[in-house]
């Protein structure tokens, strides 16, 4: 949590991590282990990159269909089929309470990359590429879950798709995620 003058608040570890070294800014965090996480079922394959996030997504909605049910995405480099947003787009939107969401996480493009590891340097962390993985899951996966879960009736489904390799590299500081990564690839074999 970020404060300053206006009170800034955000749960992401990124910009806290920037605040910290730029100075100047009053950084209190609050940590709360009595608050069960929300779980995300998570299907790490290697086959999830940016080239085939659409097609993934496009048959996991058309099983869904199938089923009578209507599967919203969120992801990156999904084009414009329907019922998708970018991560982006759907930050900080409510249009996703009580709806069962796929979510796309797949590496970051080189540039994206050599952005976080020049931060890394200037702050003198090794780190913030992944936690800006795990920003974007936390943003994303709280669009469904978490306060916004209706108190009563069924919880909506959220599931993660994400690149086998990037699962790996996230594992350090999955600490950081605020729901539950539960692999479920086991269970869809």
């Amino acid at each position: 949590t970020l404060f300053r003058s206006r009170h800034e608040l955000t749960t992401e570890a990124v910009p806290v991590a920037l605040a910290k070294r730029a100075g100047g800014w009053n950084v209190v965090s609050l940590d709360t282990p009595l608050i069960p996480k929300d779980q995300v079922q998570t299907i790490p394959d290697r086959s999830i990159r940016s080239a085939t996030a659409a097609q993934h997504v496009v048959t996991e909605q058309a099983a869904a269909k199938a089923l009578g049910q209507r599967l919203f995405a969120v992801g990156n480099k999904l084009g414009d089929a329907e019922d998708v947003r970018s991560h982006a787009a759907a930050k900080g939107s409510n249009d996703y309470i009580g709806k069962d969401i796929i979510q796309t996480m797949t590496p970051m493009t080189p540039d994206q990359y050599a952005y976080f590891q020049a931060l890394n340097a200037w702050t003198g962390r090794n780190d913030l590429a992944r936690l800006r993985h795990i920003d974007e899951f936390n943003q994303t996966a709280g669009r469904n879950l978490g306060f916004r879960a209706p108190e009563s009736g069924p919880k909506a489904a959220h599931t993660l798709l994400i690149n086998r390799r990037l699962f790996d590299n996230l594992i350090p500081v999955l600490s950081h995620a605020r729901y539950e990564m539960v692999d479920a690839s086991s269970a869809r074999a």
